[in-house]
């Protein structure tokens, strides 16, 4: 029977944190599907079902009807609690859809942790900072498709009809006299969230919740989930790195990685925009040389130039594309790459890079459900994908998370793994 339900807007953001869960051993099950059907939600042996709702670029009040119904179906078939997952870059729909949960729900306190300390991402005196910097300030603040506009985490309920309540970092809270409120609370390391989140189940407040992986990472012991044994697996040494975000977080990646010697394979924007390009006797061409790639290095890297991109707005305006038509049809074009890539060769470790690229590998390649295992690095998930018969490796992040380095680290790491000879356990293999 499903206890908890964990309500995500994007992949990346239901990996990164349905991980804390599957890690620490609770049964775990992700699905794809934006709503569930029939009139009873998904039981079975899963403790935490973690659902992607796919609401990061909807419009405010669409995110809201979505996150309304799950909530309310989840909770009128018996699941004890929601989770509302949250961008830790303050990203989305944030303000509609805690007032969906909180409306759903009929609780009279919602408490959201926005922080990451894991991260560098913490929240003082009701101010979001990433490593001693306002949000706004940061790359967060340049986003191309969701900007950042204030460090303030009240300001994401301005447009909202619901009290809001900040709650300084102190040794002592009082919620209990709260009448329909979202509490945004202050914490600035892990033992900070500990402490809410005791506090919160000791107060009977935890039925309704939201924040990031940090939060989460505290749940499953806080809410008494079955601990079972995790094992790792030993994955293929040849990687292919699929990279469809702007941040500039992923650019530092894949520019290090290069130095490094990794085969970088920038797309074109034909090759990202046109439409049947794979289909023709050049895109075919361009995917037999990714796969000859894996002949000059074991890391090959697939980016969109996201250091610039001057030539893809410009195919983009003289073909009538818009920026948001334009971001999904890149993340379609690199999920079909994918996919074609996989029908020649499915041994090899996969990374996909941003949100918006797992959701178009994943609707190419009709995955339907997916089962987190462990976390390589902090924020970086890697998974079991069930596509047809066949059960693929897949390493996923989202574009803002991680050092220069990350590539680096997690070749390395799948290294050590295949050095210590570890094998996947019998549940995902």
């Amino acid at each position: 029977m499903v206890r908890l339900l964990v309500i995500a807007d994007d992949f990346t953001g239901a990996l990164d944190t349905g991980i804390q869960f599957a890690e620490y051993g609770a049964a775990t099950r992700l699905l794809t599907a934006t709503e569930i059907d029939g009139t009873t939600f998904p039981d079975g042996e899963a403790e935490v079902l973690v659902i992607d709702a796919e609401t990061r670029h909807l419009s405010s009040k669409e995110a809201y009807r979505r996150v309304y119904r799950l909530t309310r179906q989840a909770l009128e078939d018996g699941v004890r609690y929601v989770y509302k997952k949250t961008d830790s870059g303050l990203r989305g729909n944030i303000g509609s859809e805690l007032k969906a949960v909180m409306d759903a729900s009929g609780e009279n306190f919602l408490a959201y942790l926005p922080a990451l300390p894991e991260m560098n991402r913490v929240t003082v005196r009701g101010i979001h900072y990433i490593e001693g910097i306002p949000i706004a300030e940061t790359e967060f603040g340049k986003d191309p498709f969701e900007p950042v506009t204030s460090s303030a985490v009240l300001d994401l309920f301005r447009e909202e009809d619901v009290p809001v309540k900040l709650y300084p970092r102190q040794d002592f809270y009082q919620t209990k006299d709260c009448r329909g409120v979202i509490g945004i609370f202050d914490s600035e390391t892990q033992e900070d969230i500990q402490r809410i989140a005791a506090y919160l189940q000791s107060s009977g407040q935890l039925r309704v919740m939201a924040g990031c992986a940090g939060f989460a990472a505290v749940l499953p012991g806080t809410l008494g989930l079955r601990k079972r044994p995790v094992c790792v697996p030993a994955l293929r040494r040849q990687m292919l790195i699929a990279c469809g975000s702007m941040n500039p977080i992923t650019r530092r990646q894949i520019e290090y990685g290069e130095a490094l010697g990794y085969r970088r394979v920038i797309m074109t924007p034909e090759q990202q925009l046109e439409e049947g390009y794979l289909d023709g006797l050049e895109g075919r061409r361009w995917l037999e040389q990714i796969d000859g790639c894996f002949r000059q290095s074991d890391v090959v890297m697939i980016d969109t130039g996201v250091s610039g991109g001057r030539e893809a707005g410009q195919y983009r305006k003289d073909h009538g594309i818009s920026l948001e038509q334009a971001r999904i049809r890149i993340a379609e074009r690199i999920g079909n790459v994918l996919k074609k890539l996989l029908e020649k060769n499915c041994e090899r470790t996969l990374m996909i890079v941003g949100g918006d690229t797992l959701m178009g590998f994943v609707s190419q390649t009709d995955c339907r459900e997916i089962t987190p295992v462990c976390e390589v690095e902090p924020g970086t998930v890697l998974s079991s994908m069930k596509i047809g018969e066949r059960s693929v490796w897949v390493i996923t992040k989202s574009g803002g998370f991680g050092g220069k380095e990350l590539f680096q680290t997690i070749v390395e790491k799948i290294e050590v793994w295949r050095s210590a000879e570890r094998t996947c356990c019998d549940s995902i293999s």
